[in-house]
């Protein structure tokens, strides 16, 4: 492929030298218009070769996190110049039918690792490296949609599998007051690793972004899971506290597919206390004891209802329903709600 490069208009330039010598009135003329370059020079740009970037990229379906589907082509010139050209080059997978790409965009179809290459005008680049997970949802299998089809018990995202320890988050649906709604489980400390999430307490500088407050070892899986608490580093709590943070990111991140993740109410969750939960509908009356779904179970799951004790808010245990009461600085499990099924 090459390019034109137009060079502005050169203005006519005559050099006349007059000398004049003693009784002569004899000049020499050096040069005239017709020595000089034409007006609207074209010169010739080849492509010469052929860059893809990043050279490395792993993918984890369900989950949009910067740079992990997309490359980018770029085209070095003959004239120095550097252009984008990934929607002008073809793409390809090297021996391995694990995605399909286009326009520099990774279409997952299976686990596992591959070379991608473009070429364009029989210049080819250097190959790329790139690695697709398991699905960021938890048994979710990444040729289904998530929906109906794939959130069944032991065939989808309600799983019974012992993976939430893995870097995946579980996902279950239940029906309240006939609408469906989807709940994340807390996440594993693997997850918040690979998020490059920090454990931090306390109301300080510290405790803003991406911060969790501890972990525990579930006993479902002698396995680290994260733990979160409800203050915010401006002295208050709930809004902007880790929990409300964590599923805000969720929302950031598309987990799932899904922008809309925030924090659970008590009747929600499932709380068997008629007077938290009149209607007695909820996550855990949709599907008893999340441990069977191998959810983690061990620590309570905090909810965006304020108990009566200001600045306090309702627990619960997903093992039975039972419902607490615990304040801000409590370190707790976390679930998120979607509406978006």
């Amino acid at each position: 492929m090459s390019k034109q490069k137009f060079l502005p208009h050169l203005s006519s330039i005559v050099a006349v030298l007059i000398f004049t010598g003693c009784n002569s009135d004899s000049h020499t003329t050096i040069g005239s218009e017709t020595d000089l370059p034409s007006t609207g020079i074209v010169v010739d740009s080849s492509l010469y070769e052929i860059v893809i970037t990043p050279n490395s990229l792993t993918y984890i379906p369900m989950i949009d996190l910067p740079n992990q589907t997309n490359y980018q082509a770029i085209g070095k010139y003959s004239d120095g110049t550097e252009v984008d050209i990934t929607t002008e080059v073809n793409w390809s997978m090297v021996s391995s039918d694990i995605a399909d790409i286009e326009s520099g965009h990774i279409l997952a179809k299976s686990e596992g690792s591959a070379r991608v290459v473009v070429n364009l005008d029989g210049i080819s680049s250097d190959e790329a490296g790139l690695i697709i997970t398991s699905s960021a949802v938890c048994g979710h299998n990444m040729n289904l949609p998530l929906g109906d089809a794939s959130i069944t018990p032991e065939s989808g995202i309600n799983d019974v599998n012992t993976n939430a320890a893995s870097r995946c988050i579980k996902i279950a649906s239940a029906t309240i007051k006939g609408k469906t709604l989807l709940f994340t489980s807390s996440p594993s400390l693997e997850v918040l690793q690979s998020l490059e999430y920090k454990q931090t307490t306390g109301i300080d500088s510290s405790n803003n972004g991406r911060t969790y407050a501890g972990t525990v070892q579930d006993g479902a899986y002698g396995e680290a899971f994260g733990l979160f608490d409800q203050r915010s580093i401006t002295g208050g709590h709930g809004n902007d506290g880790q929990y409300d943070r964590w599923c805000t990111d969720l929302g950031q991140m598309n987990f799932a597919g899904k922008n809309d993740w925030r924090t659970a109410t008590i009747a929600e969750m499932g709380s068997n206390d008629a007077s938290r939960n009149p209607t007695l509908e909820g996550l855990f009356q949709d599907k008893s004891d999340m441990a069977t779904l191998g959810w983690p179970t061990d620590k309570l799951y905090w909810t965006n209802t304020e108990s009566g004790t200001d600045s306090y808010y309702d627990t619960l245990l997903l093992s039975d329903g039972a419902t607490f009461s615990g304040g801000p600085n409590y370190a707790s499990y976390v679930s998120c709600v979607s509406e978006q099924f």
